[in-house]
């Protein structure tokens, strides 16, 4: 949404973790190291610093630094140094390398083994007027370098070498900023509520009207559809207890190509994860789809999205060559997936909904030409496995009550997706709460909360696996 904030995640290039693709695209799964990294260690590097300008970043808290600067600080080059090898003594000059790359022009800066945003844009600090300096991450490197045995703690392996995963069924989700996951824009906070209602020890009647006031407090919120989400939600049997862990065989990964010119390594599905700011579609996705299930097997959300983009000049392919499109990006998550991606899905359509008439005129056409090629690439890839490229399923997601109601163009995106669904036999179209009847709506702001994000994760899953047995029975 090109006149609308969106939040971006900057996922970096991590020597012996993570490589710049040279020649073939590489999607392989994230490196840890052994243990969590504790406050209390990062604080015996912290200590060792020479300046320690506006403190720590662990587990999610912010640095705090001027809002004119865009320089991690000492105790990010600490953490950044527990998630970095020591490669043959090269482990200080990784980590430099990587602060030198997160301190570059953003407010924040997402490391591909590092589970939390650094967020460094703030108040000013006190003691810091001006912020951190250029030199402060560098420093953290150095002051790691002295605790050898707890810091610089991935294991050693070979950044160039490209492993994926086997026996996994992955699936291509791709659009702008919904399908990025702005889950906290609308309400911070709202979906770690959520859970400590859905966990309290009161009657179902209670925690559905705790759930109604909580997302009545949303922006732009609706009561009809803060009554039909909490509804949805408590619909969800047991999602308090499965759906903050790692999921055991669902990963993800979330590829931002206008930040990074690589594919974001895959990671276990969870709300923290990174796999969105903090999660899109894809968590709920994972573990719905794992339990619909006929066979189980491991699957992988491989996503690549960009907030504020139009389908045209951002993500055909005749406009490959021009600057800002991310076809390559689609390209190459499908090539380098080795034949395991099972279906397409695609959140899109709200900067055409902003624009003029004719983009939103043209939006069936260019979206039946980006499923098109999107479908020959995913049916080159395995070729056994799809006779044609239209046996490669596809799943549309709707535009949401926002772009119905207050977007010029809205409507007429929306029906386009209506009209390419009904001449497709392998394409399902999945509501997201747009029309009339607001007592069947979900988030009415422009990026959906929490809850409704988990809601549509859910109905991409039980949509595709729907579409799935449809075409089995045939």
């Amino acid at each position: 949404m090109i006149s609308l904030p969106y939040f971006l995640a900057l996922t970096l290039v991590i020597s012996g973790s993570l490589s710049v693709v040279s020649g073939a695209p590489c999607l392989k799964s994230c490196e840890k190291p052994p243990s969590p990294l504790s406050a209390k260690v990062l604080q015996t590097c912290i200590n060792k610093c020479e300046t320690n300008c506006c403190g720590n970043r662990l587990n999610g808290k912010d640095p705090t630094s001027s809002s004119h600067a865009s320089f991690l600080t000492c105790a990010n080059g600490c953490e950044i140094a527990y998630h970095t090898p020591w490669k043959k003594g090269s482990g200080v000059k990784m980590c430099k390398s990587q602060c030198k790359i997160g301190s570059k022009e953003g407010c924040e800066y997402k490391h591909p083994n590092i589970r939390e945003i650094f967020s460094k844009c703030g108040e000013d600090c006190s003691g810091c007027p001006d912020g951190p300096k250029a030199s402060e991450c560098a420093d953290g490197c150095d002051a790691a370098k002295t605790l050898r045995k707890k810091f610089y703690k991935i294991k050693n392996t070979d950044p160039d070498t490209c492993k994926l995963e086997d026996n996994v069924t992955r699936f291509l989700f791709s659009g702008q900023s919904n399908m990025e996951g702005n889950s906290n824009e609308a309400l911070e906070g709202l979906f770690d509520e959520m859970i400590k209602i859905l966990n309290s020890d009161v009657t179902k009647k209670k925690k559905m009207n705790s759930l109604i006031k909580l997302m009545n407090r949303a922006e732009d919120s609706n009561k009809d559809a803060s009554r039909n989400q909490a509804k949805l939600i408590l619909r969800m049997k047991n999602l308090q207890k499965y759906i903050v862990k790692d999921h055991k065989t669902a990963t993800c990964s979330f590829t931002e190509p206008n930040k990074e010119d690589f594919l974001s390594c895959e990671r276990p599905a969870s709300p923290t994860a990174g796999c969105g700011a903090p999660f899109g579609p894809e968590l709920m996705f994972s573990h719905t789809f794992s339990r619909l299930q006929k066979i189980k097997k491991k699957i992988g959300i491989v996503k690549v999205a960009v907030g504020g983009t139009t389908l045209y000049e951002n993500w055909s392919k005749s406009q490959q060559n021009s600057k800002n499109n991310y076809w390559w990006a689609l390209r190459d998550a499908v090539a380098a997936s080795k034949g395991s991606i099972e279906a397409f899905v695609w959140f899109q359509g709200e900067e055409e909904s902003l624009l003029e008439r004719q983009a939103s005129e043209k939006y069936l056409d260019r979206l039946t030409e980006l499923v098109k090629n999107v479908r020959t690439e995913i049916r080159k890839a395995a070729p056994s496995k799809f006779e044609t490229i239209g046996d490669v399923p596809v799943v549309i997601v709707e535009l949401g009550q926002w772009p119905y109601a207050d977007l010029p163009y809205g409507k007429a995106v929306i029906k386009a997706q209506q009209k390419f669904v009904k001449r497709d036999n392998n394409a399902i179209l999945v509501k997201t709460g747009a029309g009339d009847d607001r007592k069947k709506g979900l988030s009415e702001f422009y990026h959906f909360d929490a809850a409704a994000m988990l809601i549509i994760g859910d109905r991409i899953a039980k949509g595709l696996q729907a579409l799935l047995d449809q075409k089995k029975a045939e």
